[in-house]
C-alpha cells in the first residue's frame, strides 16, 4: 500500500502556466520543499560520506549530493 501525504507549500509562490515569465528553477522550490518535509537533509548528514578529503574542497557533502539532485 502507498503512503499518501499532503504537502503544504508557501502560499507566497504563484505558478502560473500562461507561458509569460518561464524559469528553470521553479521545479526546484518544490524539490526543496519536499526534502525539508521528509528532512532529507538530516538524511544527508547521517549516512552521506565522501572519501575525499574535505580541507581541499569548498563544498560539504550535502551541498555536493545536492548539485547532483
Amino acid at each position: 500500500m502507498i503512503h499518501q501525504e499532503r504537502l503544504h507549500f508557501h502560499k507566497k509562490i504563484k505558478f502560473n502556466f500562461e507561458g509569460g515569465d518561464l524559469t528553470s528553477d521553479a521545479g526546484l522550490l518544490l524539490i526543496q520543499e519536499f526534502m525539508h518535509h521528509v528532512k532529507f537533509p538530516e538524511l544527508l548528514q547521517q549516512h552521506f560520506h565522501l572519501e575525499t578529503d574535505q580541507a581541499i574542497r569548498t563544498h560539504t557533502n550535502h551541498d555536493l549530493c545536492l548539485q547532483q539532485i
